[in-house]
């Protein structure tokens, strides 16, 4: 069968020969065969010898390898019993020099491994790129390259071996569409040009974005796709943890769903806040009831992780209630300032972007709570009731301004939108790491 493109070819479903058309490209065959590049190339082998072949099947040089490999930018990366080199299409060597390992060419650089496991990159006249030497190197994409130094730390480098932010991560990825993968202590995120991560939360796993969107694994063990913000555009698949909390809640078994969500979050709040929570179902549920104690150390918890996270940071020792703080951060969420807390105002609007996976749980603690049959808890004139409220009234004795008892059902409401509902509060809150003085 004729065939001028090699474009027009692909790898035969047992590898053992070449595609045109659906039929064969030649008769030969052989124990392994990789794809066409440019100039119209493939890889192949047989026995224990590797070379490069033609679109007739044959030979394009006479000498033989251990190991052939494809062909990136007129240069293909080849081991033979004295290491590994890059050769020109007609089998000429790139140059002398023997490695441990070579890579593909990228952007007229190549990763390479010396026989003392140090890593650097090449230029396609077979020059180091750089004086460096790196425990690890990738490729280089988009003109930035993943080096890792000897403590196991990585950052990007430009062609001329030189870091590009100066930021080091546990593991780390090159940049696709002007964000990278990277990890840090508390898991996996994204990366923008300077290093920064461009949203708070931390997963398990994370993909490349793809147009505008990546699919992550969050650090429960459930599948999301996020936005460039690392907020939640679509809730695949549910840890096995919630997901079983979730059925329990549905048909009524509160006790239990809490008793099953509850270590996720008592692990990951600090020490303060993980004992209040203890006193809190011992207050509900303990030989004395005390529901207002309950309620007041369940409020308590929220309004202490969210200053250590969003106030501590920027402004240490500032005092401000649960309710001034969620107003102060819904006004910095939606730009309309209304004068109180002017310096912290500032300082937390320099990190809107951050501080744009927090915004679901402060609309969360401002929402209207609800019985476990979705009905609204209200006031005794109609107004909405919400976790602001009880927290005042419980804080300060005055229980009679709710106009409704301090009963389980109310505490019972605060349980589930802390841990339960949709936007399960606390689960969110101690995932996302706190923020940092510029």
């Amino acid at each position: 069968m004729t065939c001028e493109r090699w474009q027009d070819t692909e790898v035969a479903p047992d590898r053992t020969h070449h595609l045109h058309g659906g039929g064969p490209l030649y008769t030969a065959r052989f124990d392994e065969v990789l794809k066409f590049h440019a100039p119209g190339l493939a890889a192949v082998r047989c026995d224990d010898e590797a070379w490069h072949v033609d679109l007739n099947g044959m030979p394009a040089y006479g000498l033989r390898f251990r190991r052939t490999f494809g062909f990136y930018e007129g240069l293909a990366a080849v081991a033979a019993d004295d290491g590994w080199r890059h050769i020109l299409p007609g089998g000429t060597e790139l140059s002398t020099a023997r490695y441990a390992w070579c890579g593909n060419f990228q952007s007229g650089l190549c990763a390479v491994r010396t026989t003392s496991g140090e890593y650097f990159h090449i230029d396609s006249s077979g020059h180091p790129a750089y004086a460096e030497r790196w425990r690890y190197a990738g490729d280089y994409r988009d003109g930035f390259a993943v080096i890792q130094r000897s403590d196991g730390m990585s950052t990007h480098i430009d062609r001329a071996g030189r870091t590009l932010h100066g930021r080091w991560f546990v593991d780390l990825d090159v940049f696709h569409k002007g964000y990278a993968r990277a990890r840090d202590d508390s898991g996996w995120f994204h990366v923008d040009a300077q290093g920064h991560p461009v949203y708070a939360r931390r997963f398990a796993m994370t993909e490349p974005f793809y147009n505008g969107q990546a699919r992550v694994e969050t650090l429960d063990g459930g599948l999301e796709v996020i936005s460039e913000q690392g907020l939640t555009l679509v809730r695949l698949r549910d840890d096995k943890v919630l997901s079983e909390a979730h059925r329990l809640y549905k048909q009524g078994k509160f006790d239990e769903a809490l008793k099953l969500n509850q270590p996720g979050p008592f692990e990951k709040l600090t020490p303060l806040s993980q004992d209040d929570l203890v006193q809190a179902d011992i207050a509900y549920s303990g030989p004395v009831d005390d529901l207002s104690r309950s309620l007041l150390l369940m409020t308590t918890v929220v309004e202490r992780e969210l200053r250590l996270r969003l106030v501590e940071p920027l402004i240490p020792n500032e005092r401000l209630t649960l309710g001034e703080l969620l107003m102060l951060l819904d006004e910095v969420r939606t730009g309309a300032p209304k004068g109180k807390f002017q310096k912290l105002r500032a300082a937390l609007s320099k990190h809107h972007r951050t501080l744009e996976p927090y915004w679901p749980i402060i609309k969360a603690l401002l929402s209207p709570l609800r019985l476990a049959n979705g009905d609204v808890l209200s006031i005794g004139d109609g107004k909405p009731l919400n976790l602001v409220d009880v927290r005042n009234a419980v804080a300060h004795g005055n229980q009679q301004k709710l106009d409704r008892p301090v009963d389980r059902m109310l505490v019972d409401a605060v349980k589930r939108r802390l841990l339960l509902e949709e936007t399960q509060v606390l689960r969110r809150l101690v995932a996302l790491p706190a923020l940092v003085r510029q």
